[in-house]
This record gives structure tokens, C-alpha cells and sequence, in this order.
């Protein structure tokens, strides 16, 4: 025989990093799956076997409750005040608590018992009744429970899951033994929780400059546009800045205020709530030693709790066993009501010799105090060059930061000049265009004038325009002739000009040269340059 083991924990639907390791998460379908020896959770198992249902009193089988708790899970709302008063509703949490278990190893390996299973199963049986038995004793009203046994690995063990169905949200934390006695402890005192040093003033952000208002002038506008891209790309460049700067501190104080609570820690040394939630569960072990432990010829301690030698710890183990043979006889014997003074006396004298023989053990607990002291000085030593190690590693991650920070200044210098070559840039395209468009007007007036000219000599030529009186007479002139020549056009632009002054040289030629004028065909049309 050996020492009893038994956990307890509570898990949700989130999962939760188990302490010590690098990857292994937990959550409650974990657990379930596990239990169950679904294919995804059992890959630990080299041969995953199905598991042994325990059809004992008031449990149900493991898939119903399986079932049974999401569905409760899926059917909660809460409802909850915000901080401005505002009433509301919602799910319950996923990282709320709803699954309990317990798991229970027996000493006996599962190879051990499946090589002579007629022999070992009253044994087995015997534990799991009575590990079931103490749990239900534990739990209060309301909580629904299902057991199975595992035969696939190590150690034969038992996993008990339960939920708290009585409760309106299945808090599985209030049939934990330690957390209810620390939420005891919270109730009825005063917070024992470190203060954190006070956060330093970070520097305000930049605020964001506001879009120009919209101008009907395309010109006007595009420089308003300009400008603005250009205060944002500044504004981005100032915001980066600022933000980097207040990073810097909060490294700082985070690295400072996780120094101070770690140091805090150390000084205070355990909680009371810590001490509340240890000693639960350390009463819990005795009281499952006396319920489950003690019959079974389990011992309370293994052999690295009370550092015990091989010899010690075999010589525990067989008295541990006497003792459950002997518990196993008072049983028989007061079933039968047989028992004499006599015999009560000789298994007194028994029970004082093996006492004898356990008290012998305590001589060694000396030398043992004197070799943990010397583990404890030597623990202390490589602690403070831990310590060390560690000052040294954040100074030199301070260095690194401070590098960091001088290429953070760099880069935005660098992107402010950025800004400003883009900003010219877009001024001069803003310029080339307006020179083009400018260009474009030129080219269009070149080509009416020119076009105009054009029409006046061949109308001339063909007879349909002549020159009386100093005046140019047509018998339907041209709409182009019209846009250029009419008094609304003033003041006229530099070609218009050179087109009238054309006509003007034209009509004083005409008229010095004395030649005979054709009549005028319509006399309706009269244009002439002006005066």
C-alpha cells in the first residue's frame, strides 16, 4: 500500500493555462472530453480504453451530464447595472466557473489490477464506494454528479465531475473547499492586496487638424487640400512621437511597479486568504484520510512531505496496512457484537506498540531540520545571484529601449521631410496644371482668330463680303466672327485685338485704293472693327 492522493478543481469554458507548463491549456469540454476518452483529449493515453462507468447512488452517466451542463449553461442571462445605472442583459461569462471535479488515484497500478482482476477488484470497489460516498457527504443540495474509472493508464483513478445546478449561474466555485473559505475570508475582511505604484503622466496627444472648409475656386481649393496633407502627415509624425515617448514610461513604471509588488510579496509573505484557502484544503486531506484513506490502509503523507527514508516509508506503509486489516476486523467484530474487553485491551496494546514504532521515526525529524536548513541556505544563495542576473538583464533591456527610442526620433525626422518634399511637390503640380489650362486657352483663341481671318478673306474673295464706306459688309457672317467681334467680349484679349486691327487695315486699304465697290447684297449685316 502507499499514500492517498486526491484533487479537486473547477474549470469553465475558457481555457486556462495550467500552471508549469508552456502550452497545456484545460477548459471544461477538455476535462469532459478526457474523461469520456474522446479521440482530441485523450492523445496523452498510449491505448485509450473506454472508461468505467460507477453506477453507484444518485449519479448519472457521464454523457448525460455532459449534456446537461451546456445545456444550463447555454439557457443563463445575467442581469447587470452599468455604471451609468443602465439595466441590461447578457450570457453568462465563458470564463464563469461551471464544472467541479475530483480526481481519485489508487496505489494500485492498472496493470497490476487487470493481471488478476477477480483478486483486486473488492479492493478497488471498497476505495471508489467510499471515495464516492465522502464526496456526496461534501456537496450540498442540487449538485448532479457522474463517475468513471480509468483502467488505461498508470494508476487505477477515478474522475468524479459535477455541477452545481442548484445555483443560478452553476458556480462550481462554491464546492470547492479552499476558494469557498478564501471568498469567507474576503467577505469579512479588509483587502490584503498590494498597492501598485502610482502611474506616470503620460504627454497629450497632438489633436488631429480639422478638414478646410470647401472653396468654389479650383484653385483656392487644391492649395487648401495641399496644406491640410500637409498638417496630417505632420500631425502623424507628432502623434508617433508622443506615443513613443509615453511607451517608454509605461515600460518604465511597469518594470519599476512589478519590482515593488514582487519585494511588496516577499516582506508580506503568504495572504490570509492564501492561508484560509490552504488550510480548507489541508483539512480537506484529513478528513478524506479518516472517510476514505484510513480503510483503505492509504497513509495522510507520501514519503517526500515527511522526507523519509526507504526503510521509513515501507515500514509506514506496513503499518498503514495493519492498520486497515485491524479496522477491517473492529468492523467484522462489531457487526457480530463479539467483541470483550480482552480482546479491545490486546489490540489497545497493538495499536500503542505501532504508535511506538511511528513515534521511534520522530528521532530522525532533527537531522532532517539540520539538512533542510543547509538546502535553505544554499537556495538562498542561488536566489541572490538570480537576482543579480536579473538587475543585469533589465539594464541592459533599458539600454536597449533607449537605442530603441533615439531610431523612433530618426524616423519621424524623417518622415516630416518627407512630408514637406510632398507638399512642394503637390504645389508645383497645382502650378503645371493652371499653366497647361492658361495654355489650352491660348492654343483655342489662337485657333478661332486664326479661323476667323481665314473666313473673312475667302468671303471676300468669293464676293460675299465687300467694303463700303470704310465698313466690312457680309451677307451672313459667321458665328465666329460674332463671338469675337461683339462690344460684350471687352475687354478684349490680345488676339481679339490683332483680328480687329486686321479688319481696320483691311477696310482703310480698300478705300485708298479707289476701287469700285460691289453694293451691298443684305444690308442687315454691317461689322466692322472698332473705331
Amino acid at each position: 500500500m502507499a499514500y492517498q492522493f486526491f484533487h479537486i478543481e473547477t474549470y469553465s469554458d475558457a481555457p486556462k493555462k495550467v500552471r508549469g507548463t508552456a502550452d497545456h491549456y484545460n477548459s471544461a469540454e477538455q476535462v469532459e472530453g478526457e474523461a469520456a476518452r474522446e479521440a482530441r483529449y485523450s492523445q496523452h493515453v498510449a491505448v485509450p480504453q473506454p472508461p468505467l462507468p460507477m453506477n453507484f447512488d444518485e449519479l448519472v452517466p457521464l454523457r448525460q451530464l455532459i449534456a446537461r451542463r451546456r445545456q444550463l449553461v447555454s439557457g443563463i442571462s445575467e442581469t447587470l447595472t452599468s455604471k451609468s445605472g443602465k439595466i441590461y442583459m447578457r450570457k453568462l461569462r465563458r470564463d464563469a466557473a461551471t464544472l467541479y471535479t475530483e480526481i481519485h488515484s489508487h496505489p494500485m497500478t492498472s496493470a497490476e489490477y487487470l493481471a488478476n482482476r477477480k483478486a483486486n477488484h473488492p479492493e478497488v470497489l471498497k476505495w471508489a464506494k467510499l471515495a464516492v460516498k465522502d464526496f456526496q457527504r461534501r456537496m450540498p443540495e442540487g449538485v448532479e454528479a457522474a463517475a468513471v474509472m480509468h483502467l488505461d493508464e498508470g494508476h487505477v483513478h477515478m474522475h468524479i465531475l459535477a455541477i452545481n445546478a442548484g445555483d443560478p449561474r452553476l458556480d462550481a466555485n462554491k464546492l470547492h473547499a479552499g476558494k469557498v473559505a478564501a471568498a469567507a475570508y474576503r467577505e469579512s475582511h479588509v483587502s490584503e492586496a498590494l498597492a501598485s505604484l502610482p502611474k506616470p503622466e503620460l504627454h497629450p496627444l497632438p489633436l488631429k487638424p480639422k478638414k478646410p472648409r470647401p472653396s468654389k475656386n479650383r484653385e483656392t481649393q487644391k492649395k487648401r487640400d495641399a496644406s491640410h496633407k500637409a498638417a496630417l502627415a505632420q500631425w502623424g509624425i507628432d502623434r508617433m512621437r508622443v506615443e513613443a515617448r509615453n511607451k517608454v514610461l509605461l515600460r518604465e513604471w511597469e518594470a519599476a511597479n512589478n519590482a515593488h509588488l514582487q519585494a511588496g510579496r516577499k516582506a508580506r509573505g503568504k495572504t490570509h486568504v492564501q492561508r484560509a484557502f490552504n488550510d480548507a484544503l489541508s483539512k480537506l486531506q484529513d478528513d478524506y484520510y479518516e472517510a476514505v484513506g484510513k480503510p483503505c490502509g492509504l497513509l495522510r503523507d507520501g514519503p517526500r512531505r515527511e522526507r523519509l527514508s526507504t526503510k521509513e516509508y515501507a515500514k509506514r506503509k506496513r503499518t498503514a496496512r495493519k492498520i486497515a486489516d485491524e479496522l477491517d476486523k473492529a468492523e467484522a467484530a462489531s457487526r457480530e457484537i463479539t467483541v470483550t474487553k480482552a480482546e479491545i485491551a490486546k489490540q489497545q496494546e497493538k495499536l500503542a506498540g505501532w504508535q511506538k514504532d511511528l513515534d521511534a521515526g520522530e528521532d530522525n525529524l532533527s537531522a532532517l531540520a539540520e539538512r533542510l536548513q543547509a538546502i535553505g541556505q544554499e537556495l538562498a544563495a542561488k536566489s541572490a545571484a538570480l537576482e543579480k542576473a536579473e538587475a543585469a538583464q533589465h539594464e541592459k533591456a533599458m539600454r536597449q529601449m533607449q537605442q530603441l527610442s533615439a531610431k523612433e526620433v530618426k524616423l519621424a525626422n524623417a518622415q516630416r521631410d518627407l512630408a514637406a518634399k510632398i507638399e512642394a511637390i503637390t504645389v508645383r503640380e497645382a502650378d503645371l496644371a493652371s499653366a497647361e489650362e492658361k495654355l489650352d486657352s491660348e492654343r483655342h483663341e489662337i485657333s478661332e482668330t486664326t479661323a476667323a481671318m481665314e473666313a473673312v478673306v475667302d468671303a471676300l474673295e468669293s464676293g460675299d463680303a465687300d467694303i463700303r464706306n470704310g465698313k466690312l459688309h457680309m451677307v451672313k457672317p459667321l458665328g465666329l466672327l460674332q463671338r469675337i467681334l461683339e462690344p460684350m467680349f471687352k475687354p478684349q484679349t490680345k488676339l481679339q485685338s490683332i483680328f480687329n486691327r486686321f479688319i481696320k487695315v483691311m477696310t482703310r486699304a480698300a478705300k485708298g485704293s479707289g476701287v469700285a465697290q460691289p453694293e451691298a447684297r443684305d444690308e442687315g449685316y454691317d461689322f466692322s472693327g472698332p473705331q
